[in-house]
């Protein structure tokens, strides 16, 4: 969990927080960092940061669900 972190941080400037002591992390949203685009970079982030540490990650899939759940009714990001 730190490591990814890390690399989260120093490859894409995406800090996210740890879980006091715990080896699991968290990611909250909210107020301005809700907008679409932080989202989107958050989501790639965590991505890309966890297939540099070894794990299978697909992230072009959890963009594509991202833009899903973003997506208004009248089809609209």
């Amino acid at each position: 969990s730190v490591e990814l972190r890390r690399r989260m941080v120093e490859s894409h400037g995406v800090e996210i927080a740890g879980a006091f002591g715990l080896d699991i992390f968290r990611i909250g949203q909210m107020g301005e960092q809700c907008r679409a685009e932080t989202l989107f970079r958050t989501v790639h982030a965590l991505g890309e940061s966890l297939r540099s540490v070894g794990f299978d990650a697909d992230v072009p899939a959890a963009m594509a669900a991202l833009a899903t759940g973003l997506t208004t009714s009248d089809g609209r990001l």
